[in-house]
């Protein structure tokens, strides 16, 4: 309890010279920080609520909002749309010396690996491209071939694991294969939605030993939180990752800023005759919606959020 109170004096501290800042900007529809890491007050993804890094780092966020050059949605831990004393900076406080669950800390990470992305130029010039136009609730699909997730378990922290590829942990998940954007005209990518991962079916049998095709809904990737789910079932604790296939699905002038799915379901010969690429099975894929809360879940296919962009 004394630590805690000199943490708190501490703080009090930093308000007070911090309270004669400027604000500025207008609070917009940002992310209701708890619908993405829901009770986790760690800002920097490594687990663990401190002092130098968590607490320190939302007080000099203090009365920061949306349209302000150093607002985050990460310290605004609350989702208020302004970085404030009562929700951001004391629940912060109340909230050291605690750990993160597993599933938090990795929706952290890739969250803060990914706000650079909110700009789509410096996505472009990181050598994201298109992947599809605007689809409904979902948005604009930008991709990376070099990230390209290629171990089966890259959510997974088990010793097996981190002993076989411990570079690889988080790696993977911080560099995610794809991006998806709302459209702001002309399928031109505007506001950043969220992630999503392809892991290729055939590497995921050969992981785990599973002979013939691999198009059991049984053999899927580790998820978020080394929890495995389907797809269409709700989000509940501890939250799940929701892994799905495209089978036959056909994509025209892929790779090009008209990119867009022309069809799912379908044969390779009706697909070449009008599209560029033809994909049997598109991999596992999964989305995580990080930057608009998704009501459904964070993990779910399609966004229900009412004020999707």
């Amino acid at each position: 309890m004394r630590r805690l109170f000199l943490v708190l004096a501490i703080a009090v501290v930093g308000l007070v010279s911090l309270s004669a800042l400027p604000r500025s900007g207008e609070a917009g529809n940002i992310p209701t920080w708890p619908d993405l890491a829901p009770g986790c007050f760690d800002v920097t993804g490594d687990g663990y609520v401190d002092l130098a890094n968590d607490i320190f780092g939302v007080i000099m966020k203090y009365q920061t909002q949306p349209g302000d050059a150093d607002y985050s949605l990460l310290y605004d831990v609350s989702g208020g749309g302004v970085v404030d004393l009562t929700n951001d900076i004391l629940g912060t406080i109340q909230a050291y010396d605690t750990y993160c669950d597993l599933i938090d800390t990795q929706v952290i990470l890739a969250t803060v690996a990914t706000m650079k992305y909110q700009d789509p130029a410096v996505a472009f010039a990181d050598g994201y491209t298109w992947g599809s136009q605007d689809v409904p609730q979902m948005g604009i699909h930008l991709y990376n071939m070099d990230y390209l997730n290629t171990y089966t378990t890259f959510y997974d922290d088990s010793p097996m694991n981190l002993a076989m590829h411990p570079e690889q942990q988080e790696h993977q998940l911080t560099h995610p294969y794809g991006l998806v954007y709302s459209n702001a005209g002309g399928n031109q990518p505007g506001q950043l939605i969220g992630v999503w991962y392809v892991v290729p079916t055939q590497d995921v049998c050969d992981f785990q030993a599973v002979p013939g095709p691999c198009q059991d809904p049984n053999v899927m990737p580790v998820g978020f939180g080394l929890t495995n789910t389907d797809e269409d079932n709700p989000d509940p604790a501890p939250f799940q990752s929701s892994w799905h296939t495209h089978t036959g699905l056909c994509v025209r002038d892929f790779g090009t800023v008209n990119a867009a799915v022309t069809g799912e379901n379908t044969s390779e010969s009706n697909c070449l005759s009008h599209s560029d690429q033809w994909f049997s099975l598109y991999g596992w894929m999964m989305h995580l919606y990080n930057f608009v809360p998704n009501p459904d879940g964070r993990f779910m296919k399609w966004n229900t959020n009412p004020d999707f962009p």
